[in-house]
């Protein structure tokens, strides 16, 4: 329910990106927006469609899309970030978005669907460092969440989980 500017503003930010994706069978379309937050300007949007299999192609387009409209050189360590989506699986990453979906409301039913989740992304991708860590914060929030008393048999499993995403990837 904020403006633009009121969002740049408590973020810090001179630029905001918006958008929506529509997922129907294998079919993606993703429309990015750019907008500058000092006057709310919109700057670029685009359509992108494809399939599922090209989430992270289309990721890293408009990634560069969007540092071509913002006038800034990205790095190659940049461009190599931007071009690792932690998994080249597309069925592993959508179980991984599936489960932080479910932790953007928690509650503990939602919790341990999201430990689902992630664990059927790592079942398809055993280097998805991403899901450990979305694996380790989930059995963390289990031990903290509207818990009279906190379950702290749970905090080697989120301990586990989270020292292993680091073991895959140490810039997490």
């Amino acid at each position: 329910t904020m403006s633009i500017s009121d969002i740049g503003r408590e973020l810090g930010v001179k630029f905001i990106v918006d958008g929506t994706v529509q997922k129907q069978g294998d079919n993606i379309r993703v429309v990015p927006k750019l907008y500058r937050v000092k006057n709310e300007t919109h700057m670029w949007s685009e359509v992108y469609d494809g399939y599922w299999e090209e989430i992270f192609e289309i990721q890293t387009e408009i990634a560069k899309e969007l540092a071509s409209n913002l006038h800034t050189a990205l790095s190659p360590e940049e461009m190599n970030k931007i071009e690792q989506s932690g998994t080249q699986d597309p069925e592993a990453y959508e179980y991984y978005l599936k489960g932080n979906l479910l932790m953007q409301e928690i509650t503990e039913m939602n919790i341990w669907k999201a430990i689902d989740k992630y664990k059927q992304a790592i079942d398809l991708d055993e280097n998805f460092a991403q899901a450990y860590a979305g694996l380790g914060f989930a059995y963390f929030e289990l031990t903290i969440y509207d818990v009279p008393e906190p379950d702290l048999s749970l905090v080697p499993v989120a301990k586990k989980w989270a020292f292993k995403a680091l073991e895959l990837d140490e810039n997490l």
